[in-house]
């Protein structure tokens, strides 16, 4: 009787054991299974598309060129009055469409006072010249403590019509001379393209220029 008892009590131990076993590795295999994805997951990044395409200029360099021209004709004008004060643009205008067509940056090469100038990325000329640097004074961050003496510098290198430049520098009353004897032949120079100083005329349009 007694070791039908003790059987009895060994078979119930051995079950619970064995249940216990399977509860705890039922446990054990659902927490791995709740933690992988945590260990396992890695960040998606989207891929580049392969050959992606650029978005083009607004504007070609022709069109540019042009639009650039007349840009500071008209800056040039309305200094002098030609056009009257309501219809002169601002003098940085002349930035748009060189911005247009990536002949210069987004933002200038440098700015000193109410002056901001950039170089040209690619070849742009004006009036048959090459164009080394375009300055502008405007009132852009408000006054500084002495008047802004608004209108456009030009450098330009002499290989074009000298004659057409002239001309153009007479009817708008503007200065034409040696670059190197303009205030900002050594502010906003490049250091990495050193200017020759023959090379280079400054075509100045200011309001000083033109009201002289």
């Amino acid at each position: 009787m007694k070791h039908g008892i003790v059987l009895a009590l060994a078979t119930l131990m051995a079950t619970g054991c064995d249940s216990s076993a399977a509860r705890s590795a039922s446990g054990a295999s659902s927490a791995d299974a709740a933690r992988a994805p945590a260990t396992q997951q890695t960040p998606q990044t989207d891929a580049s598309p392969v050959g992606a395409a650029t978005v083009p200029p607004a504007l070609s360099v022709p069109e540019a060129e042009r639009a650039f021209a007349d840009a500071v004709r008209a800056v040039v004008r309305g200094i002098g009055g030609l056009d009257g004060p309501d219809d002169m643009p601002r003098p940085d205008s002349v930035f748009t469409p060189l911005r247009e067509a990536g002949l210069v940056g987004a933002s200038f090469d440098g700015e000193q006072d109410y002056n901001a100038w950039s170089h040209p990325r690619k070849p742009l000329r004006f009036l048959g010249h090459g164009v080394a640097v375009v300055i502008a004074e405007d009132m852009r961050a408000g006054f500084i403590g002495c008047c802004v003496d608004e209108g456009v510098t030009l450098f330009l290198r002499k290989d074009g019509d000298l004659p057409a430049l002239q001309r153009f520098a007479q009817e708008h009353r503007c200065s034409l001379k040696p670059a190197s004897e303009d205030y900002f032949f050594e502010i906003a120079s490049d250091p990495r393209r050193p200017w020759d100083a023959g090379d280079l005329l400054s075509l100045s349009c200011h309001y000083r220029d033109i009201n002289r």
